[in-house]
């Protein structure tokens, strides 16, 4: 328990940033800007690609090559202007892209298959792109299609056909590019999980007690933020409960401090027991507990305390012989305003001195002022 000349103070890391959310944020930066680099990448290359059509007499080349490359365009513009569905957008590049080849197979084919080998660069963009699932579905629609169309009678739409050693080697040399690609994708993806899951890891650690699992003081500070904003949109209450568990040195004197932290998760678990599932229990610190109960009023605060209260004082703890009777001083602010987090508990800690100074195993308070 703490002095009434010594209120709690905010700590410095709330409101901080925090979890994997910055993770994701990064990971949505990096396709868009792939999708950047991809759309001025496409649109330069068909563009110059229609220019040397028009310039070898093959306007019918050209026009297909200009209308990719203006619908490159239009992805850099919609990316750079509205930013958002990006991975449609990446989506539609890549298919664009991919007909693009197709078309130059069956149109501009040549003898010794130089001319294709830029197709070998299909796979690790897909894979950048879209990522590990929809590229490699996407990869293997495209290599059926050109399987298609180099080893069946759809050969025969090509204006030029290809001997089959180049045929062969083509192949070959698109599979060991989406091989490697899919690999280093697949690590990637597994190395950014394994990230992810640690983050997530450490803040759940960061923000639980390890000797009774209750939130601890940082999340309580959170969550008591989160039902504060509620409170001010809505107008409706709620009650913030301080527990502190009464005579417990006397428990680690008498026992060990052994017996003592067994006593400490036997109230957590008790406690825990009494709360409603809109409630929030946490360890606020030594044999001290805090509950958050949303949209509660002074009636329902009180006898959501009195039923912890009285549950604790019929469930011992009978890890030794007799069993340790336990009983428990709590603390109550009701309200629907608050300037900051420091009022409610500064009232909840008041009423609680209030309780322990008047012969303890009581609840005290309700009201949005400590009762005197």
């Amino acid at each position: 328990m703490q002095q009434k000349d010594q209120p709690r103070a905010l700590p410095p890391e709330q409101g901080a940033a925090g979890g994997t959310a910055p993770f994701v944020t990064r990971e949505f930066s990096f396709r868009k800007t792939i999708g950047y680099a991809l759309s001025l990448v496409m649109a330069a290359l068909l563009l110059v690609s229609a220019g040397l059509g028009v310039l070898e007499g093959t306007p019918t080349l050209a026009l297909p090559l200009l209308l990719a490359a203006l619908a490159a365009l239009a992805g850099f513009v919609w990316l750079y202007f509205k930013g958002t569905h990006v991975k449609g957008i990446l989506f539609a590049l890549s298919c664009t892209l991919m007909a693009v080849g197709v078309f130059l197979l069956l149109r501009r084919g040549a003898p010794d298959g130089g001319s294709l080998l830029w197709l070998v660069t299909f796979p690790p963009m897909i894979m950048i792109c879209l990522g590990l699932r929809k590229g490699t579905v996407l990869f293997s629609a495209f290599y059926l299609l050109l399987l298609l169309l180099l080893f069946t009678p759809l050969e025969s739409l090509q204006a030029q056909r290809l001997p089959l050693p180049v045929k062969l080697r083509l192949m070959l040399s698109l599979f060991g590019a989406f091989f490697f690609s899919w690999w280093a994708e697949y690590l990637r993806h597994k190395t950014h999980g394994l990230l992810l899951e640690a983050v997530a890891t450490h803040e759940r650690d960061a923000l639980t007690d390890h000797l009774t699992g209750l939130p601890n003081r940082r999340d309580f500070y959170n969550r008591l933020s989160r039902a504060m904003a509620r409170c001010r949109r809505s107008g409706r209450p709620y009650a913030l409960a301080i527990l502190d568990l009464d005579h417990f040195k006397r428990v680690n004197d008498e026992h060990g401090h052994q017996v003592g932290d067994e006593v400490l998760r036997h109230v957590a678990v008790e406690t825990a027991r009494q709360v409603r599932a809109s409630d929030s229990l946490f360890r606020w610190g030594g044999e001290e507990f805090a509950v958050i109960m949303p949209d509660s009023g002074r009636e329902q605060a009180q006898h959501a305390a009195e039923r912890i209260r009285r549950h604790l004082e019929r469930s011992p703890y009978r890890g030794v012989h007799p069993p340790i009777t336990l009983t428990i001083s709590i603390g109550l602010y009701c309200g629907d305003e608050a300037e900051d987090p420091d009022q409610p508990i500064r009232i909840a800690d008041d009423n609680l001195y209030t309780a322990k100074a008047t012969g303890r195993n009581r609840v005290v308070g309700g009201e949005s002022a400590p009762l005197q």
